[in-house]
């Protein structure tokens, strides 16, 4: 029997595979820490909605109810189950609404992720956290009941951001306030204000009725709004972030923010090429991806094939989808794939668009480069769709220089695709306001260089040698002490320069281009869920 705590991860998304449906980035870092605890034989479930898209989830035949404006709402679980490397079973429970008696209006909770509708009043994303929040806590002791050993009750409730905040409640009215709160631990995913998902009380109160009798939703959740994210936060007794930057955005709101800094599952986001290349050099690294330390043992001839067979796999899947040849292997190739979300600047490569033409043109072999995006905007946010409308615009105007496409899907397999096959990789948050970024540690398992604003993951890099192992960096280093002081031409006159005069020189040549492979590739060493996992045991269950 494991001395480990039994631990369920709850996320309103969880991304196991490609059938998963997600919205971004969150849904496959937790997936990745499940698919880590499974390689790690460490006790963990997750726990999140099932969507009505998903066709791949099991239906359990359990049932409970959940209360939304004084009717009794089924919840019916599902699981998916993963089997890590080491031959371990784990699983993701999920909690859904189409199956049973529900009405049709009932059966479209679990539509989309964060399903927000005009002029709605946030009234799906509260019914959607009360099917995860609620629903997800009865689900699993009801489940317990049937199977107690499929199924041993958490010994921890980890929270991950506002959609599961529901479940303090509802644990403690199983618990009590003390125990509840000792069970229970939250991360604090991201700094922007968005983040910090906020509800009306009256709507709130509507919705739940009688439910709420005996709990002070005001003393644990602000006064004037239902701050979700201060309700998860009051009802746990430990809270983190997860990076150090993100740790000192956090601790003015949530002062006992701790940290334990974000990674990827090794296997899930290395692609077939560096897998052979591994296997090659460090056969141990699947079961212990830190081994990638050792990447010096890595010859430039065998790093300099693995890259280009992924890019060129990339290129054919690129060129496939514009419907003619227009990328290039040979051509330098920068990745962005981010939510097209204005604070993460996907426009500030273009922000003087003569004097990144004149780079182009004096500095590169084909006088071209090749600019590849994943990632669509908000469904509700026009600055966002504007970006995104530019970028194709500068795109068209200027294909006798630079070759801009946005790939049609921003799913995992895609991204897969983008993250091994790129030269570089492009990250330009406004700072702070970027947490960790996992796209970046992503690109750093294939041996992919960074090119980022000094923010979230990239801040905790090693400096070596006066430059950040396996990448550049774009504008002056922090101050921690006023860190929210950026400026956006700053920033694009250090990311154009850092362009010319650093990354364009080091892809030209093979030993500088091979030597920054090989420092994200040590990155990758540090920057995985199986140390996440590990640390979580350590230091916050």
């Amino acid at each position: 029997m494991s001395a480990d705590k039994i631990v369920v991860n709850v996320c309103s998304e969880i991304g196991l595979d490609e059938k998963s449906v997600m919205a971004g980035g969150l849904g496959e870092l937790i997936g990745s820490e499940i698919k880590s605890a499974a390689d790690l034989e460490k006790p963990m479930t997750g726990l999140t909605l099932a969507y009505n898209q998903e066709k791949d989830n099991v239906d359990l035949e359990t049932k409970v109810t959940v209360p939304i404006e004084g009717r009794d709402v089924d919840v019916h679980g599902f699981i998916k189950e993963y089997t890590g490397n080491s031959g371990h079973k784990t699983h993701v429970l999920k909690a859904g609404t189409t199956a049973g008696c529900n009405p049709d209006y009932d059966q479209r909770i679990c539509d989309v992720p964060y399903m927000e509708e005009k002029n709605d009043h946030k009234y799906w994303k509260i019914c959607q956290s009360i099917v995860l929040g609620i629903g997800g806590v009865r689900m699993l002791h009801e489940l317990n009941k049937k199977d107690s050993s499929r199924f041993p009750l958490p010994e921890v409730w980890h929270l991950n951001e506002w959609s599961g905040a529901f479940a303090a409640l509802e644990l403690m009215k199983i618990y009590g306030e003390k125990e509840a709160k000792e069970k229970t631990v939250f991360t604090i995913h991201t700094p922007v204000e968005a983040g910090q998902e906020k509800f009306d009380y009256g709507k709130v109160y509507a919705m739940l009725g009688d439910y709420l009798k005996g709990i002070d939703l005001r003393k644990l959740a602000s006064y004037d709004r239902l701050n979700m994210t201060l309700l998860g936060v009051n009802r746990s007794r430990k809270v983190n972030g997860v990076s150090f930057i993100h740790s000192l955005v956090t601790k003015p709101m949530f002062p006992d923010c701790e940290y334990v800094r974000n990674g990827v599952h090794s296997y899930t986001w290395t692609c077939p090429e560096y897998q052979k290349l591994y296997d090659q050099h460090i056969p141990e690294w699947r079961q212990d991806p830190g081994a990638l330390i050792k990447a010096d043992i890595i010859t430039k001839e065998d790093f300099l094939k693995a890259h280009y067979g992924a890019k060129k796999r990339l290129m054919d899947v690129v060129n496939d989808e514009a419907g003619e040849q227009k990328f290039y292997p040979e051509v330098l190739t920068i990745g962005f794939a981010r939510r097209f979300a204005e604070y993460k600047r996907a426009y500030l490569l273009f922000s003087n668009i003569e004097e990144l033409v004149r780079i182009v043109r004096r500095c590169m072999k084909y006088k071209r480069l090749q600019i590849l995006y994943a990632g669509n905007p908000h469904p509700n946010d026009d600055i966002g769709r504007g970006i995104k409308d530019y970028i194709k615009k500068v795109g068209e105007e200027r294909k006798d220089s630079i070759n801009v496409w946005t790939l049609k899907n921003h799913n995992m397999e895609t991204v897969k695709q983008l993250v091994a096959g790129c030269d570089i990789w492009l990250n330009t948050p406004r700072r702070p306001l970027e947490s960790s970024q996992t796209s970046g540690p992503k690109a750093a398992h294939n041996g992919v260089p960074h090119f980022s604003i000094i923010d979230g993951w990239w801040y905790d890099v090693p400096i070596i040698g006066g430059e950040r192992q396996g990448g550049w960096s774009i504008g002056p280093e922090p101050d921690l002490n006023n860190l929210w002081k950026g400026d956006n031409l700053e920033d694009a006159q250090s990311l154009l320069k850092a362009l010319e005069f650093a990354v364009i020189p080091s892809y030209m040549y093979n030993d500088a281009f091979y030597l920054k492979g090989i420092g994200a590739i040590k990155n990758a060493a540090y920057y995985n869920s199986h140390r996440v996992v590990k640390d979580y045991y350590t230091k916050i269950y």
